[in-house]
Order: C-alpha cells, then sequence, then structure tokens
C-alpha cells in the first residue's frame, strides 16, 4: 500500500491474511498479522529447546559412537558436548553434528570413506556456522526484512495449528454419509451411452425428438454425427464409464437419466480441438460402480463442505467472544478514497491510515492494515467501491485472522516447542538466504554476449522435445496390463494390441498411436513424465492412472526441437547467472574462512570416527 501525506509518511504495518477463512489449511500460506509482538522467540526459550533437542538426541548419539560390543552403550554428558571444531567464537560439538548430519541427503554425506564422508559433513557444517556468524556481526538478525518475515512465518504457524485443532481435527466423515453422497451424485453408476454431433441447436432438438420417439442411435449417428469417429461405431461407446471419467458437461447431463433416456443438448468441443457443437446422448446401459472408486473425491467433498461450516462457526464464536465490531464512519472513508482512485492502489494520508475501522477486546485495525490486507488478498479495486463489501471483507478474512491469532497465543500455542523449533530452523534459514543474496545474489549479472557464448557450447540443455509419440493402451485391470507388457516385450505388435483393448475409443482406429506432447495433458498427465524420459523402444507399465485404470505404453518416436538463441536467450542467461552465483558463493564462504579462524580437532573427529565405523 502506498500512504502519502503532507505532514510525511504514515507507518503502516504489514499484514497478510489467508486469501479466504474457508480456507483452513493450505501449506506455505503466509499470514503476517500487524501485532507488536517481539521479532525473534525469547533466546532463552531457543536456548532450553536446543538444550532439550540435545537430550533427545543421547539415544541415537550413543547408537552412533557405541564401542563394538554387542549392546549399544548409552554416551555420557561429556561424550555429546565433545568439540569437533572451534569457529570464531563458536564451536561444534557431536550432538550438533549428529543433528546436522541426520538433515543432509545420503549424497551430500557420502566419499571416498567413512571418514572422509564425516569430514566432509563437517567442513559444509563449518560452512553454515560461519554464515551465521557473520549474520549475527553484520546485525542482519536486527534487519527489518528478516524481522518481517520470519514474524510473518511463525504467525502462520500459529494460524495453521490453532486451525488444525479448532477445525480440521474436528471434522468426521462417516461411511454412511459417503455413501449417501455417492448415491445422490449418481456415483454408483458407470454408463453406456452414445451420441450424436450437430451444428445447430434446431437440429439437436430434432435428434432429441427422433431419440425420444424410438429412432436408431446408429442410424441417427451415422446419417448426421459430425463426429466421425463415434459415427463409424453407431454413435456408441465400447465401455462403461463412471462418471468421475466423463467430462462434466456430459456427466451432468446423462448421469441423473434411467437407462433409454435421452439428453437435452449439451455444448461440446469438435473433433480436434475443432469449433464448438451440439451432441444430444442417449443411455444404452449402466453397471455399478464401486465405491472405492470415488472414495478419496467423495470423502473430501464431505470433509470441506463440514469444514467450511466449521470455520463460520468458530468466526462467529470469536467475533462474539471478541465483542468485535466494525467502524462505519472508517468504512465509508475507505469507499470514498477508492472512488477517487482510477488506477492503482488505494492511498490515504497518514492521519486516516491511523484511524481504526474495526476493533475487538484487545485490539483494533486500522484502515492502513486493512488496505495492505486486501492488497495481499488481491481483492478487486472496485469491492473497496462498496461499504457492504467491505465490511464482508472485514467480517469473513481479516477479522476471523487476528482473532484466531489473538485465541492461539491466549492457548499457548505460540510457546509450543514444536512451533519454536520450526521457527528456530526458519531463522537460519533466513539468514542464511538472506545473507547470500545481499553478498552475492544480486550482484550477479550476464551479458547478452556470455549468455550466447553458454547457449552455442551447451546446445542439449536447450531443446525441448517436438514429438513423443507413443503406443498406449489403457485397461481396468492390472493384471491384463501386465500381460499386455509381457506380450509386447515378447515381440507382439503393440498396435494390434491397442485396438483389441484400449478403452481409449479415440486411439482404437489408429491403433493406440498418440503424440503425447499433442494430445491434452489431462488425459496424460499419470504417464506424461515417464513417457519424455524412458528410453526409445522400451515399454513401460503398468502404471495406475488417477482414475483408477492401468496404463501401458511403448516410446515409437521422439525428436527434439533446437531453439534460436532469441527464444532461448533468457533460458541462457539464467543458467550463466547460477553458475556465476554458484562460484560467488564458494568465493564468499571462503572470504569468511579467513575472517573467522577454523580449527579443526582431527582427534576428536578420528575418534567420532571410528567409533561409528
Amino acid at each position: 500500500m502506498v500512504v502519502s501525506s503532507d505532514h510525511g509518511v504514515g507507518v503502516v504495518k504489514r499484514l497478510r491474511i489467508i486469501s479466504t477463512w474457508d480456507m483452513i489449511y493450505q501449506t506455505g500460506s503466509k499470514i503476517c498479522l500487524a501485532r507488536c509482538f517481539n521479532p525473534t522467540p525469547n533466546q532463552d526459550r531457543l536456548n532450553t529447546m536446543n538444550r532439550r533437542s540435545v537430550s533427545l538426541l543421547l539415544p541415537a548419539v550413543g547408537l552412533l559412537i557405541a564401542c563394538n560390543s554387542s549392546e549399544p552403550q548409552q554416551p555420557s554428558s561429556l561424550e555429546v558436548t565433545r568439540t569437533l571444531a572451534v569457529v570464531g567464537n563458536d564451536s561444534i560439538d557431536v550432538a550438533q553434528f549428529i543433528v546436522y548430519s541426520a538433515s543432509l541427503p545420503e549424497a551430500m554425506k557420502s566419499g571416498p570413506s567413512p571418514a572422509a564422508g564425516r569430514r566432509r559433513v563437517l567442513e559444509t557444517l563449518i560452512d553454515k556456522t560461519l554464515l551465521l556468524a557473520e549474520a549475527r556481526t553484520t546485525g542482519l538478525e536486527q534487519d527489518a526484512e528478516f524481522v518481517d518475515r520470519l514474524e510473518e512465518f511463525r504467525q502462520a504457524r500459529i494460524i495453521e495449528s490453532y486451525r488444525r485443532r479448532h477445525i480440521a481435527a474436528q471434522i468426521r466423515v462417516s461411511t454412511a454419509e459417503m455413501e449417501e453422497l455417492w448415491r445422490s451424485s449418481h456415483r454408483d453408476r458407470a454408463l453406456r451411452f452414445g451420441g450424436v454431433m450437430v451444428e445447430t441447436m434446431a437440429e439437436a432438438l430434432e435428434v432429441k425428438a427422433l431419440l425420444e420417439a424410438g429412432a436408431s442411435l446408429k442410424e441417427l449417428a451415422a446419417t448426421r454425427s459430425l463426429h466421425q469417429a463415434s459415427a463409424a461405431t453407431g454413435g456408441q461407446l465400447a465401455q462403461y464409464l463412471p462418471k468421475s471419467q466423463v467430462v462434466a458437461p456430459i456427466a451432468e447431463a446423462i448421469f441423473h437419466l434411467e437407462v433409454g433416456g435421452v439428453s437435452e443438448p449439451v455444448l461440446v468441443r469438435g473433433e480436434d480441438e475443432g469449433p464448438q457443437s451440439l451432441a444430444v446422448f442417449k443411455v444404452m446401459d449402466e453397471i455399478e460402480a464401486p465405491l472405492t472408486l470415488s472414495e478419496g473425491a467423495i470423502q473430501q467433498e464431505l470433509a470441506t463442505a463440514k469444514m467450511a461450516v466449521r470455520s463460520r462457526i468458530l468466526r462467529d464464536s470469536l467475533i462474539t467472544q471478541y465483542d468485535a465490531r466494525t467502524h462505519v464512519d472508517a468504512i465509508r472513508l475507505v469507499a470514498q478514497r477508492s472512488a477517487e482512485i482510477q488506477t492503482g492502489p488505494v492511498t490515504v494520508t497518514a492521519a486516516d491510515s491511523g484511524r481504526v475501522i474495526a476493533s475487538y477486546r484487545g485490539g483494533e485495525i486500522t484502515i492502513g492494515e486493512f488496505l495492505v490486507a486486501t492488497a495481499s488478498l488481491y481483492a478487486a479495486a472496485n469491492t473497496l467501491l462498496d461499504t457492504s463489501k467491505v465490511a464482508i471483507l472485514l467480517r469473513d478474512n481479516i477479522l476471523p485472522s487476528y482473532l484466531s491469532l489473538e485465541e492461539a497465543s491466549a492457548q499457548g500455542l505460540d510457546r509450543d516447542p514444536a512451533l519454536l523449533q520450526k521457527v528456530s530452523r526458519k531463522k537460519e534459514e533466513l539468514l542464511l538466504s538472506l545473507l547470500r543474496y545481499r553478498h552475492v545474489d544480486r550482484h550477479v549479472a550476464a551479458s547478452d554476449e556470455e549468455a550466447r557464448t553458454y547457449f552455442e557450447a551447451n546446445p542439449d540443455l536447450f531443446k525441448r522435445p517436438g514429438k513423443t509419440e507413443l503406443v498406449e493402451i489403457l485397461v481396468d485391470s492390472q493384471d491384463l496390463a501386465q500381460q499386455l507388457k509381457d506380450q509386447i516385450e515378447a515381440g507382439a505388435d503393440p498396435q494390434a494390441l491397442a485396438r483389441t483393448h484400449t478403452l481409449r475409443e479415440e486411439l482404437r482406429a489408429t491403433g493406440g498411436v498418440v503424440d503425447i506432447n499433442q494430445a491434452q495433458l489431462a488425459n496424460y498427465k499419470d504417464i506424461f513424465v515417464s513417457a519424455q524420459r524412458s528410453p526409445l523402444g522400451s515399454v513401460q507399465g503398468p502404471v495406475a492412472t488417477h482414475d483408477g485404470y492401468f496404463s501401458v505404453f511403448k516410446i515409437l518416436e521422439r525428436t527434439y526441437v533446437h531453439p534460436s538463441f532469441e527464444e532461448a536467450s533468457v533460458r541462457a542467461a539464467a543458467f550463466v547467472r547460477i553458475r556465476k552465483a554458484k562460484t560467488g558463493y564458494v568465493r564468499y564462504v571462503q572470504s569468511l574462512r579467513e575472517k573467522y579462524p577454523v580449527r579443526i580437532l582431527d582427534d576428536e573427529l578420528a575418534d567420532l570416527t571410528q567409533g561409528t565405523s
């Protein structure tokens, strides 16, 4: 938000709100409420947490450094706190080494020998310790950007914990409820149906009347349907499809019909992504579709609906408990200022920014905080023109987030050890990333000449798939899919097998051959990545698809497109910057080793290595 004033720039507290109160829990969501919290957790708490972490690690350390006896021995506190390295004024002990080593992927702990692998881990931990020491020395922990981002993270985790406890954890979905929705939404049926595609509404209504009068679907499809592939089969599908595998407009038009029923005209896409046409469908037969086929989706729908209700109940309860109120005069002022803005964010004076737009027992929300919050919500500018919509934003989004944070703090969730541990890890992560950005990344640039040189030296990095042609066979049985794969690997013609077995009607005529790069990604999302990476001529699968089928495919042909430098210049420049940043980072860390003396206690490290070999 921009705050303008003849008396200087007003101070507006930063505020981010989850885009809607009904979104109960969203990984990575960022909520930073404008409160006067200490920007970082109390250091004594962090130290206590670290001591607690060390005590929890004692059994693990015992297993790692025990002698070669038949029973692991628990280490003494002296063994756990043995120093392995001294970095400036800091030291690295066994417990810290174990914790850090456990956090690394195996590839970062490997070496020609166990001793070399442990040395590598220790060197990496020394680099991290150097960077954190430099962050302290340069006062980065007091940097406004760092403080804001850490507080944003902390409050987001508190809100998540509160909502998980008071909303998500309260939700129960019974088998009876799932069965009821399964039947009422017609997902208990799998239909075999057919259709006739025509150009105009008049034609569609005529086809509908003829079908209802008993005309043959096969004859109508053969003589009138614009969809040539289905017209050749009498307009009918060979397989039974559950509702989840039928596009929504068609599914909504037919799944409530009895066998023999005829749908209203449905707007559909023509062949080969051609112009839109109209289709009329007839239900030919049905079988039962098991609940297991749609169980996950049904459970999610029921849980989502219940959480929406529960979140509104909790919202109203919090508003009542904290006696939350909106201030009409301030709401009118926001609407008035919004009307004066042609484009861009709503601006107010510093004095108006400090006016209260909502209050509650123990706190208040200013106009400035409200405008920052609505900006993070991406609320449309015309929304703020309407005082009633401003009031709804406050009630449904902004006040609930403030109040849930207040209530979570009152319940002590902000002091939860698990939360403090997450914040401590995030603190280090933010310090390291911000330090790297300030001293390395933001100083890196790539000229056009450097980008072109890199592009010409590494052409394979910039090629993209042009054609990935394969034969795919989609079936409803894993055993059948495996049998088909075995037959193809034994020399059977995959196209002949596809014509007989594939459930993709549109591919039967081509023997299952499809260029996956040109096909609809949604139809092949379960095999797309594997198809791009699999060797030419290889047979892959069975791959379980998201809708309960199994796919087997053979890669027939793959071509690549080599772009021009002009097309790839942005990527080429990015590659150059990444390489420069890596080199610059290594140099920067090396300079810190010169600034802060580093001493490795080789005997202690050797003892640790011998004890864990």
